[in-house]
């Protein structure tokens, strides 16, 4: 499961303030498009072990909110990535 996170300035049609919006994807698919200033934001910067605390913590809210699970879930992926690659 490839995840990527890409930040670009949103569209001012389908945002009303302009600004920058981040997407995460998984295997080609929007998961999720985050406006500037959205709370899940937050999540891009935490370190995987404390991703990793989170989802246990959270785990009876997670599994009755799939829409949320699936973008925390995509983005300790991402996260997890940066674990595993070589260094430049």
């Amino acid at each position: 499961m490839a995840v990527a996170v890409i930040t670009r300035t949103a569209q001012a049609k389908l945002v009303e303030y302009g600004g920058e919006e981040t997407l995460i994807m998984r295997d080609g698919e929007v998961v999720a498009v985050l406006a500037e200033g959205d709370p899940l934001l937050y999540l891009l910067q935490l370190p995987v072990g404390r991703l990793r605390t989170m989802r246990r913590r959270l785990e009876p809210v997670l599994k009755r909110r799939r829409f949320e699970r699936s973008i925390f879930e995509a983005i300790l992926k991402y996260r997890e990535g940066f674990l595993t690659r070589p260094a430049a």
